[in-house]
């Protein structure tokens, strides 16, 4: 099997004209987002489910020959990171 990267997570866009919301949300606390890293205070909950955060793995199941897909993710300090998914009819 070979490795695919097909998608990268984003927390900023290209420029500042580029709301960062469009990336990842930041519910409740603060953090600093840049393009590829974002840095959480005690208690801040951030979401990728927004415009450009999404992996849309529907898209990928009915256009490739894709039949899984990996997450990798760095991360430092302590805290939780939960991944959710949801199926073609976004349930």
């Amino acid at each position: 099997m070979t490795d695919l990267t097909a998608q990268r997570g984003l927390y900023a866009g290209p420029a500042p004209i580029v709301s960062k919301d469009l990336y990842a949300e930041v519910h409740t606390g603060s953090a600093v987002r840049d393009r590829d890293a974002i840095r959480l205070t005690p208690g801040t909950k951030v979401s990728g489910n927004t415009y450009f955060g999404r992996f849309p793995a529907s898209y990928w199941q009915r256009w490739t020959t894709v039949t899984e897909v990996s997450v990798e993710a760095v991360v430092t300090g302590t805290g939780l990171l939960s991944m959710g998914a949801s199926d073609v009819e976004g349930e």
